[in-house]
Formats: C-alpha cells, structure tokens, sequence
C-alpha cells in the first residue's frame, strides 16, 4: 500500500516510539499513584520538559489531554467569557468551529469567522475591522489541513497583543513540520496532536499554556495529589489532568521528539522535495484544478472535474492501494469557501517515507482513472 494521508495520522512510528511505549506496558505503574508510579511520574516530567523545550513555554503549564481535540475543547470552553466577542477563520477544523458554534447557539458567546484576502492570508487589517470592544479571543489554524497554506501566526500574535486578545493557535498540522515559539508569537494556548508530524502514538494531545492564560478546569477528579481536598487543585498541570494519564502514549512522544529532534532537517527537506515534484506532476494533469500550493507540511489538495472526490478517492484504494483522504476533511467552512463542498476535495500528505516512485505510481493510477 501507498500511504498518502499522514495529515490524519503518521502511518510510520519509529522503532524508538514502539520501544517505549512497549516499556510502559510491561511496566504498568500510574503516575503520582503509589510508590511505584514515582518512576511514572518521573517519565511524565521528562516528557512535559521535550514539549515546553519544542515550543518555548513553561513545562509546568504543558496538559495532556485525550487529543488535540480535547486540548482545543478545553482551552475554548475553560476560557470562554459569557457576553463576549471571538474570532476565528473559515480555514478551521471541526474541532474549533463546533465549540464555537456551540457556546454562540446557547448565547455565551457571539462568534466572527474571518474571510482571508485574495492571497489566502488573515492580514492584520482584517483581523482589525473584526474587533468589538469586548473581543477576547481569537482562534486561528497554523496550516489549513485543506489546503496546507500556513498563516503568519507571528505577525498575527503582534496584532492580537496590542489588543489584549488571548491568542489560541491549532498546530495540529504545523507540529513537525514548521517551527513554532509560543513565546515570540505571543500565543496564549497552542494545541497540538502527538500522533501527526511528531510521529507518536495517538489517543494523545497537548494544551500549552502561556503565562498569562488560565482557563477554568473542564473535567475534574482525582488527580493523584492534595487528595483530601474536594475541590479541584489549583496548582498546574494538576489542574487541568484528572484520571489516569495515558502513559503509554506519553513515553511515545518523548520517544518522538527525541527521534524528530535527530532527524528533521533532513526529513523536511524530503518532504518539501516531494511535495513540490508531486504538486508539479498533479498541476499538468488535464481536468483537475488544484487547491493548494507548495508548501512544508506536505499537503497538497485538488479536484478532478465534475467529479465526486470520494469516488476517487474509493478508487484509489480500492484498485490501486493507494490511500489519500477525500471528501470535506471536517472543514466545511473551508470547503464554502473554495466552492468544493458539494464533490470535496482529494488530499494527499506526505511524510518523509513516501518516494518519488510513489509519486509516480500515484500519477498513473490518476491518469487511468480520470481517461475513464
């Protein structure tokens, strides 16, 4: 098989991923549980400090979460002020527009979803006209999962400063393959997935937080700490981190920022090779219009004309083995946006294992298929 959806989950795992969560399984103690779980406990730390060092915050205030989604969840619902103004794109993921839309549907908050310019960015000019006096938040993808086009989260932060805006950033498809500095960007909350460009296991997300953002806790219980208390602590991570952590998947990603750490130079570079070879080689193809241009996360998204893309997409697995991601990749808005949300687009994402032989292999099977 071919595997070409790595923006939904890398399909590779380093043998020193596999090797470290298959120590924890063998080894199952539970962090700040019992004697044994100090060494858990220990493992967890080591892996909030590869985090805080990857992006630039405090490891204190690096949560772990049940997924990316969960991370935004809570950064979103936990920060939410009753009353106020939030802003956010058409380029967001399901996992951003639908809390959104559903704190704006019971009235706690009022909701603008920004438009880009003709060049397809958030300018500061933009996000300017949006602002209401009780604004508190803004929402912005790093890199559209569509169209893999990579917002200026630097100068964005810069604007929303100036405002006092929180600042929540989705990394879910930037993590691994752009560099990010919470710090320089002035990014409040930054949430992310192990399981894409880091190559870890899934079932894990983080919430990092900035200094100066604390949103109220959104699940609470028993927290291994200041046990006798009723109440949910007030000390972080604690805080934000009731029930078992899963363990497993945290070894894997300190596993997996050490790997990545060791080999991203050369591995971005291929991935920026073959998305260019394979988006030069799509663009010449005779009825099919392309939706992304060439970029470092190794997404490229197009339609064949007059086409369903999930038809495609059936297509090239089913005859082929090839696996690509069709249809309206939870992005709807985006997809209003391009005028594709009737047939959906087809998404290749590539990782540094895929091949330019696979590139070609992929060509012609989408050759065949569109001369059908």
């Amino acid at each position: 098989m071919i595997y070409f959806d790595n923006a939904a989950t890398t399909f590779f795992k380093p043998k020193e991923v596999i090797d470290a969560v298959t120590a924890t399984l063998t080894a199952s103690f539970n962090s700040n549980r019992g004697a044994g779980g100090r060494k858990a406990a220990s493992s967890v730390f080591d892996t909030r400090q590869n985090v805080a060092d990857l992006v630039n915050c405090d490891p204190t205030r690096v949560i772990f979460c049940a997924g990316c989604t969960a991370a935004i969840n809570a950064a979103l619902i936990g920060g939410n002020r009753y009353g106020g103004h939030v802003i956010t794109t058409v380029f967001e993921h399901n996992s951003v527009i639908r809390p959104l839309k559903e704190m704006e549907r019971k009235g706690v908050i009022s909701l603008t979803i920004l438009k880009p310019n003709n060049d397809g960015y958030i300018t500061e000019e933009i996000i300017e006209r949006s602002l209401r006096p009780n604004t508190y938040m803004a929402v912005f993808s790093h890199v559209s999962n569509v169209t893999g086009r990579a917002q200026n989260i630097e100068k964005i932060g810069e604007t929303l400063k100036k405002h006092g805006i929180k600042f929540v950033v989705d990394g879910a498809q930037s993590i691994g393959y752009l560099p990010i500095d919470m710090k320089k960007c002035n990014i409040d909350a930054l949430c992310f997935p192990a399981h894409k460009g880091l190559h870890a296991p899934q079932g894990l997300g983080l919430m990092c937080l900035g200094n100066d953002f604390n949103p109220t806790p959104t699940c609470f219980g028993g927290t291994g700490s200041d046990s006798k208390n009723l109440y949910q602590p007030d000390f972080l991570p604690d805080k934000y981190e009731s029930g078992t952590l899963n363990h497993p998947a945290i070894a894997g990603l300190n596993a997996a920022i050490n790997w990545w750490q060791n080999s991203k130079n050369e591995r971005l570079q291929k991935i920026k090779k073959i998305q260019s070879y394979l988006h030069e080689k799509i663009e010449k193809l005779p009825n099919v219009v392309l939706y992304s241009s060439k970029n470092d996360s190794g997404i490229i998204s197009f339609a064949v004309i007059e086409r369903d893309s999930n038809e495609i997409g059936d297509i090239l697995f089913d005859e082929y083995e090839i696996a690509t991601r069709a249809g309206l990749h939870c992005a709807p808005l985006t997809h209003e946006y391009l005028h594709t949300i009737e047939n959906g687009l087809i998404r290749i994402s590539l990782s540094a294992e895929n091949t330019i032989d696979e590139c070609d292999i992929f060509i012609n099977a989408l050759t065949k298929i569109i001369e059908k």
